[in-house]
């Protein structure tokens, strides 16, 4: 798991190409729109400081369509290894979205807990991992199916040795049973009031998303379907939403994440 630094500047690499694709709103229907996506994302980023829990946000603020929430898991979960493509035809779709949560869950709550234990000026590289983690969590960490979370943390490098993160299909049935015992490690040990924190605060500040209008995008690729679909890319802490309107409803269509 990259540092939260790290993080930071990826997600801003991967949410900059579509900032030059915002267009001007010129009629108060599409004004209506992005202020309806924006509040949505608002709820979204409360629900979460309440919960800390990737799967809640997941079940009440996402896309109800199976399969455009399908296609949304396996873009994060797999990449596009021909191995992948087979393993995907062994799990189910409710696998693969508990593989997706469990991701998920790791890359925020992982996010937040560094951002409460070590300043913006850092590097992963100088910190020692019996300095930042319990005992318990350091030892829930080095677990093979998800230790590579935490490469940049471990002074064991093993992790670095493993060929792909999933060669076969129970892999990522283990993947999603260990991410998911390590998220409520995690929130376990989170120091209360985490968003209010002066460290927490002074990585938001890094991540220079204030006065970063949303942005939307018309495109007709969003999910792989060859629908045409009206985007809005909301920044709000260390979520970047793309958001869309389905059954009248605005609803989170996919989290893009850096690589």
């Amino acid at each position: 798991m990259k540092h939260f630094i790290t993080i930071a500047i990826s997600l801003l690499l991967a949410v900059s190409s579509a900032i030059a694709q915002g267009r001007a709103l010129k009629t108060p229907a599409a004004r209506k729109n992005l202020e309806r996506a924006e509040q949505l994302a608002d709820r979204f980023v409360q629900r979460f400081r309440e919960t800390l829990d990737f799967e809640v946000v997941y079940r009440e603020f996402f896309i109800v369509d199976p399969e455009k929430r399908l296609l949304n898991s396996s873009s994060i979960v797999f990449d596009s290894l021909e191995r992948h493509e087979e393993i995907k035809k062994k799990i189910s779709p409710s696998e693969t979205e508990q593989a997706y949560i469990g991701f998920m869950n790791l890359y925020y709550l992982v996010g937040i807990y560094m951002a409460n234990v070590s300043t913006v000026d850092e590097e992963s590289s100088t910190i020692k991992s019996k300095e930042l983690f319990p005992p318990e969590l350091l030892k829930a960490m080095k677990e093979p199916s998800t230790c590579f979370f935490f490469i940049d943390y471990l002074e064991n490098k093993s992790c670095k040795d493993i060929p792909e993160l999933f060669q076969t299909a129970e892999d990522v049935r283990q993947f999603a049973k260990n991410a998911n015992y390590l998220a409520a490690l995690f929130r376990k040990y989170i120091p209360s009031e985490p968003f209010n924190s002066p460290k927490y605060k002074a990585h938001i500040e890094q991540l220079d998303w204030d006065g970063r209008e949303t942005s939307i995008d018309e495109r007709n690729d969003l999910f792989g379907t060859g629908e045409e679909t009206t985007k809005y890319q909301v920044y709000r802490e260390l979520f970047v939403l793309d958001i869309v309107e389905e059954n009248g409803e605005m609803k989170v269509a996919r989290i893009p994440i850096g690589n």
